[in-house]
């Protein structure tokens, strides 16, 4: 169980010092957009996918396992909590909406992520870039406002 938890924690760790270091250089709303965005497809590119997978098969085995659960469980609450320490600046900045719960919106964010398992099951029915981009729209829009398409474009 110590074992499932750590590979749930230095994936969790990562993705939020990752998140941290590129939003920290960040100038303007237009730069943190962009960021937002680069920060989806780093987390989507294929080459994550057996950690998305490895992190779900830790959820799903710690059903049935309180003290696996419980520790799962405190971990992405700290998760949750330093990726909306993360934001408290650009939300300061205005660069995310002010009405945006912070910590509610990281746990979202990892379940959108962790959905992304669902497309790598068997990609041959449906399509990754798409399911990638209707992410990225949601995502940003619900960061920073009403977006519509991705600032990078296609």
């Amino acid at each position: 169980e110590e074992a499932l938890a750590e590979i749930y924690v230095r994936s969790v760790r990562e993705f939020t010092e990752g998140a941290a270091a590129r939003i920290s250089l960040c100038d303007s709303a237009a730069d943190f957009r962009v960021a937002i965005e680069e920060l989806a497809e780093a987390v989507y590119h294929p080459d994550r996918a057996v950690h998305r997978l490895t992190r779900a098969g830790v959820l799903g085995g710690a059903s049935g396992r309180p003290q696996l659960a419980a520790r799962v469980a405190a971990v992405q609450d700290e998760a949750n909590q330093a990726l909306a320490d993360v934001l408290r600046e650009p939300q300061r900045r205005g660069w995310v909406r002010p009405d945006l719960d912070l910590v509610t919106f990281a746990a979202w964010l990892t379940g959108i992520t962790l959905g992304r398992v669902i497309v790598e099951l068997d990609p041959s029915t449906t399509d990754g870039a798409t399911w990638n981009k209707m992410s990225i729209i949601a995502i940003t829009a619900v960061c920073v406002g009403d977006q519509t398409a991705p600032a990078q474009g296609d």
